[in-house]
Order: structure tokens, then C-alpha cells, then sequence
């Protein structure tokens, strides 16, 4: 129901049923008030969809009031409708100099009054739904270019503090070029919704063209609230995307922030993009999928990489689909763990961070021999069971080693049942050196409460990042 303030004027309102049709008073929820302050108060909280009111006010003239609903902003712009019982035309065009809709003399027809008011509230319906065509992205439904230049424009005089965000996908083009434009088209509208989901109603989100959006922060924020923001985008933006288009490697979306500050870093849309593209610029340099302030010292590649090893933890948090909440190492099961590891692989061979794969594996063998992985750290498969999943032995065995592993080993690091004798785990942050000490650990955990010394354990172990060529291509595989 549409939604009429009436100032200082009362209306005859037909009470017969009849007359609830488009020539009434009673097809709207009416507000009444007195006074000009009165209603300045009232609209501080409310928009009514049309104001009807008389040009003379108890406090002021009702042509004050309509000047000053027009020339603060941070006032609606409703439509106005002027009651007035002056005569010379001079008012009249006093009343629509300064923005009145529309402009009726006392007294009046009340059947004029009212097909009035339906005209002046459905023509301001068809000036909104053409002020959001012309600025609205058609593929995404976000703001676009043209509005967020007005929006923060505006905000020259309406609000100083912000903080723009410029978003770009790295490997947009690879989408297109091997999936097709209509799947491009998609991810650029799954992008979209989950930028509009994260950013929240009180700040702005836009495209401005291909696959470069913005995200305008309504408010001042300290640095690392800014970092927190970004990596948060970053991190839920390529979750979100890849989970559900599951693109192959080369074709996996990630993201890439230049942020420029308002005012310290301009304060016009042009002033602010240019300087955050300069920061996004800085980031695709720089191995892309990060983010990068405007007013940063661009030597600061290695705060980057920092920040990068920050949302690689994030990420992988998000991947992980835990089982139980133990003490010790995140455990998945073995379809999540193959997508950890290829994320971890990715992330490795960017960061250079040390990364370590251990594979144990119990038998019942007198004598097993431990080395480290030669030709293939892991098969492409589970390993066929060397005994059956009744084997009580066996299967008591496997608990203690899991048992042993989740109380050694950090939150950070992941865990998974590979086959019915075998366990893998993943070290995040671990030399080679530091990688044993743990393995140590996990072998004499395991060996404290093992009542069958006959099932002993073996391990195999190498740094994910001296799997290469072949060993590459069989975790690919898995």
C-alpha cells in the first residue's frame, strides 16, 4: 500500500465502499502531520511515496519546506504536491521552480485532487524503474559504472571516509576460451551474487565492465580491518566459484584487489579507480591472487607473499569437510583430501613454503623397510586391502595410528584414511628435518598402545614441493 504525508491539510475521505477504488483516499496509508519541523523529523526515519501539503504552515511557508527537502540530500526525493489558496500565477511557478510535482489551488474537486495524487505517485514508480535500468548491469542485475561515478561523486559533500576496492579474475579469458562465452557469462554472475552476499546492503558493489567489479566500503576502516576484508573476499569469492563450476586447473578463477583509500587516495570515482588500478596492476605483477593498497611501497612484494600464505590457510580451512573435531590434525575423507592436495601443490609452488606428505603404511611383515619416496610418493588409488575389513587386528591397528596422529599434529595439518592399511598426512609449514621429528613422534605414539607388535608401521615421506614431472602427474590423477 502506497504511503501519502499530509501537512497542515485535511482531506474529505469518503468512507463508502464503494469508493475504494482509484479515486480514494482509502487505497493508501496515510500519515498526518502540522508543522514543517514535524515533518523534517518524520522523514529522517520514513519514506512516504508522495507528500500532500498546504503552502502556509504553522512554523514556516510550505515553499521553505519544499526547498529544503530539495536541496538536502540527505532528504528523500518523494514527490510534492502544493495546496495552496493563492491565485496568481506567480506562485504557481514559484512551487514548480523549486520541485513540486504538481500544484493545486483551494478549493478543488477532491476527484481531481485524487487522480493527481495516482498520477504524480505512478509517474515518480516509472522515474525509479528507469533510474535503475539506466543504471543497472544487465548480465549481473549489480550497480553499474554510471552509478557508482554519481554515487561517490556525491559523496564528495554527503560522506568523506570509504575505502575502493578494484576486483579482477585472473583466469577469466582461459574460461571463455575453453569453456565458451556462455560459461563465462555464468561465472560472472555467480561472481556477482557472491560479492553482492558478502559486501552487505550498506556499501556498493558494481561492475564496471568484462570481469573488473568494485566494491565501495561506506566508512572508515583501520588497516587490517581493510586486510581482513579483502582476504575474506578473496578467500569466499574462489571457494564459492570453483566448488560449484569445478573448472580444471588452468581454468580455476582467483582473484586479484587493487584498494585505494577516500579521501587520503583521491576522492573522485576517477581519481580512486586510477590509483587502485595502479595497486591491482601491482598485484598482477607480482603473481597475481592478493591484494595490494595504492599507498603501499610497491617493494613490498614479500608483504604480499605473507598475506598470500594467509588466505592459502584460509582457503584450505574452507576446504577441509572434518569428520570429528579432534585434537590434533584436520581429517577428511579421501575425495576432499585429493582436492587439499592439488590446492596445496598450487600454493607451494607459488610460495616456496615447505610442505611435507607422509604415507604410512601398517603390515604384519617381520621386517619393513623405510625410505623416502623415490618414483611415486602416493598411488593414483587406495591400494587394494592385503586384508580383509573384518581383520579385527588390522582395523585396531589403523585407530591407534589415527589416534596417534590427531594427538601429534596440529590443527593446520590434514589427515586421511587412504585403504584399509594405509594413512596420509600433510604437514603445513614443515622442513624436511622438522617432518621426521613428527613422524617420530606419530611412530612412538603409535607403538605405546599397540597390543599387536606384529603389525608394525612404515612410512614413507618427501616435501611437496620436490614432487615433480611424474610424481605431478600422479597426484593430477588421483
Amino acid at each position: 500500500m502506497k504511503h501519502i504525508l499530509i501537512i497542515n491539510h485535511k482531506v474529505i475521505i469518503s468512507q463508502r465502499p464503494e469508493d475504494t477504488d482509484k479515486n480514494s483516499l482509502l487505497k493508501y496509508r496515510i500519515s498526518e502531520l502540522q508543522t514543517g519541523q514535524e515533518a523534517l523529523a518524520f522523514l529522517l526515519h520514513s519514506r512516504p511515496d508522495l507528500i500532500l501539503m498546504e503552502s502556509r504552515l504553522p512554523d514556516m511557508e510550505g515553499y521553505e519546506l519544499l526547498k529544503i527537502l530539495r536541496e538536502d540530500e540527505k532528504k528523500p526525493d518523494i514527490p510534492v504536491i502544493l495546496l495552496t489558496a493563492d491565485t496568481d500565477g506567480q506562485s504557481e511557478i514559484r512551487a514548480l521552480k523549486l520541485g513540486a510535482a504538481d500544484y493545486i489551488q483551494i478549493p478543488y474537486d477532491t476527484e481531481i485532487l485524487l487522480n493527481r495524487i495516482a498520477k504524480a505517485i505512478d509517474a515518480e514508480e516509472t522515474k525509479r524503474t528507469l533510474e535503475i535500468l539506466a543504471n543497472e548491469d544487465s548480465l549481473t542485475a549489480l550497480w553499474n559504472r554510471r552509478y557508482m561515478e554519481e554515487y561517490i561523486e556525491k559523496g564528495n559533500t554527503r560522506q568523506n571516509a570509504g575505502v575502493f576496492m578494484l576486483l579482477d579474475m585472473d583466469n577469466f579469458k582461459k574460461v571463455n576460451d575453453n569453456y565458451g562465452h556462455l560459461m563465462g557469462d555464468e561465472v560472472l554472475v555467480a561472481f556477482a551474487r557472491t560479492l553482492k552476499e558478502y559486501a552487505g546492503s550498506e556499501n556498493r558493489v558494481c561492475r564496471l565492465g568484462g570481469d573488473e567489479f568494485v566494491v565501495f566500503l561506506n566508512s572508515s576502516y583501520t588497516e587490517q580491518e581493510i586486510r581482513d576484508i579483502a582476504r575474506n573476499l578473496i578467500v569466499t569469492i574462489e571457494y564459492e566459484i570453483n566448488r560449484v563450476l569445478d573448472f580444471d586447473e588452468e581454468s580455476r578463477i582467483s582473484v586479484s584487489i587493487g584498494i585505494a583509500l577516500r579521501p587520503v587516495d583521491g576522492k573522485t570515482f576517477l581519481t580512486l579507480y586510477n590509483n587502485a588500478d595502479k595497486a591491482l596492476y601491482f598485484v598482477k605483477k607480482n603473481g597475481k591472487r592478493g591484494y595490494h593498497f595504492y599507498g603501499e611501497s610497491n617493494d613490498s612484494v614479500q608483504i604480499m607473499q605473507e598475506e598470500n600464505s594467509q588466505i592459502d590457510l584460509m582457503h584450505l580451512k574452507m576446504l577441509i569437510r572434518e569428520k570429528d573435531r579432534q585434537r590434533g590434525a584436520y581429517k577428511v575423507e579421501y575425495g576432499g583430501f585429493k582436492r587439499i592436495y592439488r590446492f596445496v601443490a598450487r600454493s607451494v609452488e607459488r610460495s616456496k613454503q615447505d610442505v611435507q606428505i607422509v604415507l604410512f603404511s601398517i603390515s604384519s611383515q617381520e621386517h619393513l623397510s623405510q625410505g623416502y619416496l623415490s618414483q611415486e610418493p602416493l598411488p593414483q588409488e587406495p591400494l587394494p586391502q592385503e586384508h580383509p575389513a573384518q581383520d579385527d587386528h588390522m582395523n585396531y591397528c589403523m585407530e591407534k595410528l589415527e589416534e596417534a596422529v590427531a594427538s601429534s599434529l596440529r590443527r593446520g595439518d590434514v589427515a586421511t584414511k587412504y585403504s584399509s592399511s594405509q594413512y596420509v598426512v600433510i604437514l603445513m609449514d614443515a622442513t624436511p628435518e622438522n617432518g621426521e621429528k613428527v613422524v617420530r613422534r606419530i611412530m612412538n605414539e603409535y607403538q605405546k598402545g599397540n597390543r599387536y607388535p606384529d603389525y608394525d608401521v612404515s612410512y614413507d615421506i618427501q616435501s611437496i614441493n620436490g614432487i615433480k614431472s611424474e610424481s605431478s602427474q600422479n597426484m593430477k590423477e588421483m
